[in-house]
């Protein structure tokens, strides 16, 4: 039985877009998965035209699935090994290449270090020009984890699977890590060419467009084409369902076990919002096809591929299952902008990815799934994003630097409060001083200039530069790259004299208890209403502030609105006259912030 490929008839010609530049890099891999072995054998031809002014006498190769080969590898060490696993589960991830063959046929041998295989070339790749390389290898699936990894019910994750050539830099340097614990990834685009063979009865999806599904002696073959991608990954899975819809001109597929209705309506729901929110805030997804697999038990909650995402929806708490479902969707769609098309280093600078993915995931989630946060206008507070991710960064994330790299954080707390929380907050405030629209178009502008390469942090600011002003960039910059400081302005004793002409004259105290100086609100309510806005620079510890008015203060805000998103203590932004109906409620407020607080830094730990 042989079934002709449906992309071309549902998309004539977007399987094959001109509209994505062409990379310099093209596997072609082809083999067998072996299930009662839990291996797959195969090969890899890798074809690389040299675009840098460099001759490349070696390849440099990550071989991912070797960090679990044993306890000593640079991933085992870090992690203290995985909980959970069973004792079979050492010695049972590798991927070994048997034999390398150059495009004249010459036998290579390389030299392999735990995950980094080098491999020296018999000749060169001079500049401009193109080389081939065939490598024979073999993967041991490993039970799931770190995203690879098969299952009791016979599902196999295909995640860094193969021999994936190191990020080549253009100037010619191989950049390759070891695979850290708190590490993901760095690659090169590429294009690929993947044929599978599975036992017949499995069902096979992949990043990439399926062109031929065929079944021969009892074996089911399954061929995918994608162009232009950092990754290819793919899932097999027994008696497997697909459900389709189209979103935004994307075809969007759940692969998994048969579900029911309400559940593939939360799914598609949380697909199509993200891909309207990206497309029209950043510009439209690149690729026609999206995969959402329904990853086992142990392979975590979720990760992004290029065009395919893996989410865990089993075992989820029965109050707030509904909403991290929804939020795991929504954060690896996201992912397919942040890394996927803007493919920074996630080694180096993981911020610039999982800090992005973040704050589109709120932005979408704020949009179109409201969880009816409570609002307290007096003091600012809100139960949202914002309080989670300063509530999560201040527990956990005020000892680092982001100019750290993935593998110095010292636990995974403190990586995930700096590279999510921190930079969601970093860009909460960029848009609260310089609005949304404008932030949209600076991030829109990044987008563009950046997308199918591979920026830095430093790439980002530079772009901010013509959207933000320096008084508010340059302080956010220190902050970002330095060991955090304490950010926490309050409001002291303030009161009002009667002058001539029926004006008052008053004074306010005004506190910089961090230490870190940021141009902050002031905003004065007089007991007639009126309202007079301006602002400290928080250059001093301190500051007592005169302010003329009609009537006399009736309350004090620093800080309205939250714009500040980085202040880590709102109890102290608010303060009222003695007697004053305002006083009651910055009470009331306070007491709700600090029973908010409490709840949200019990869902950090």
């Amino acid at each position: 039985m042989r079934k002709i490929a449906w992309a071309v008839f549902l998309f004539p010609a977007l399987a094959f877009s001109q509209t994505l530049p062409k990379p310099f890099l093209n596997y072609t891999i082809t083999g067998e998965l072996d299930t009662a072995k839990k291996e797959f054998s195969g090969t890899c031809l890798i074809r690389l035209e040299n675009r840098t002014p460099k001759a490349l006498d070696r390849l440099v190769f990550n071989l991912y699935p070797n960090a679990f080969r044993n306890t000593n590898t640079t991933f085992m060490r870090e992690s203290g090994g995985v909980k959970g696993q069973p004792k079979e589960f050492l010695d049972s991830g590798y991927l070994i290449v048997e034999k390398v063959t150059d495009g004249a046929g010459n036998n290579l041998a390389g030299q392999l270090n735990e995950t980094i295989y080098t491999l020296p070339l018999r000749t060169a790749i001079g500049s401009g020009q193109t080389g081939t390389v065939e490598l024979k290898f073999k993967t041991h699936f490993p039970r799931p984890v770190e995203r690879i990894g098969w299952t009791k019910n016979g599902s196999f994750i295909f995640a860094q699977w193969y021999p994936i050539l190191a990020k080549l830099d253009a100037d010619g340097e191989f950049r390759a890590y070891p695979f850290h614990y708190l590490s993901e990834f760095y690659s090169n685009f590429a294009d690929f060419d993947v044929t599978v063979t599975l036992p017949n009865g499995y069902g096979f999806e992949a990043t990439g467009y399926p062109l031929r599904d065929s079944v021969i002696g009892g074996k089911r073959s399954f061929q995918f084409q994608a162009q232009t991608v950092v990754d290819f990954a793919a899932m097999a899975v027994p008696k497997a369902k697909s459900y389709s819809r189209i979103f935004q001109g994307v075809l969007v597929t759940f692969f998994g076990p048969k579900s029911n209705e309400a559940k593939l309506t939360e799914i598609f729901l949380a697909a199509e919002s993200t891909l309207s929110y990206t497309a029209r805030t950043y510009g439209p997804y690149p690729y026609k096809k999206l995969v959402i697999a329904e990853a086992p038990v142990g392979a975590g909650s979720g990760m992004e591929f290029p065009m395919f995402i893996t989410a865990s929806f089993a075992n989820l708490p029965p109050l707030i299952g509904r909403l991290f479902f929804r939020e795991i969707i929504v954060h690896e769609i996201a992912h397919q902008y942040w890394y996927q098309l803007v493919a920074s280093n996630q080694f180096e600078e993981p911020w610039l990815d999982e800090g992005f993915t973040t704050y589109t995931t709120a932005e979408v989630l704020e949009r179109y799934h409201s969880a009816h946060p409570i609002w307290a206008t007096r003091l600012g507070y809100e139960l949202s994003a914002v309080t989670f991710n300063t509530l999560f960064f201040q527990r956990f994330g005020i000892y680092d630097s982001l100019a750290s790299k993935s593998w110095e954080f010292v636990t995974p707390r403190r990586l995930f409060s700096n590279m999510y929380a921190k930079t969601y907050l970093l860009l909460t405030t960029i848009k609260r001083h310089i609005g949304p629209l404008r932030t949209n178009v600076m991030l829109q502008t990044y987008y563009d200039k950046y997308r199918f390469s591979h920026p830095t942090g430093r790439d980002f600011l530079n772009v901010a530069k013509d959207f933000v002003p320096d008084s508010i960039l340059t302080p956010l910059t220190k902050w970002l790259y330095g060991v955090p400081p304490v950010c926490d302005y309050a409001v002291g004793d303030f009161g009002s004299k009667k002058e001539k002409d029926k004006l008052f004259k008053g004074k306010i105290d005004l506190f910089n208890r961090g230490d870190f100086a940021f141009p902050v609100g002031v905003k004065v309510i007089f007991e007639n209403g009126a309202v007079k806005e301006t602002t400290w620079t928080g250059e001093t510890k301190a500051v007592r502030m005169e302010v003329a008015g009609s009537a006399k203060i009736r309350s004090v805000e620093i800080n309205p609105g939250r714009k500040l998103a980085l202040e880590t203590d709102y109890t102290n932004n608010f303060k009222a006259a003695s007697g004053s109906k305002a006083g009651g409620w910055a009470q009331v407020l306070r007491m709700i912030y600090g029973m908010e607080s409490i709840t949200s830094w019990l869902t950090a730990l």
